[in-house]
């Protein structure tokens, strides 16, 4: 299984410009296999983010060459608030060299 593309993660027409910095993605087609409706809010986008990425890297785990996965999960009920709701927890695990640094630095992931 290869390294996924831009295209994996951010969609069918998504595009990464290297000489402006600028990654473009299309939300239709972004969130075309996820079933969704358009997200209006950052918060919601983000969340299409993650599970999209969860569908696209949690069988790569082995793969050495795939420096992110986002693996299913853990799904909990709390009480935020008054409020009882869903509370849904992933883990992304970053994979970079050893090089013993505090963060990851995004250049160095594999």
């Amino acid at each position: 299984m290869a390294v996924p593309t831009i295209a994996e993660l951010f969609g069918s027409s998504a595009t990464l410009n290297t000489a402006t910095k600028m990654l473009t993605i299309n939300l239709a087609d972004f969130l075309a296999n996820e079933q969704l409706d358009t997200p209006t809010t950052a918060p919601r986008i983000a969340t299409a983010l993650i599970r999209r990425w969860n569908n696209n890297t949690k069988a790569r785990t082995d793969q050495s060459d795939c420096g992110i996965v986002v693996d299913d999960p853990y799904k909990s009920l709390t009480v935020r608030g008054s409020t009882t709701q869903r509370e849904y927890s992933y883990s992304c695990r970053i994979y970079t060299p050893d090089n013993s640094a505090a963060q990851p630095d995004p250049d160095d992931v594999v």
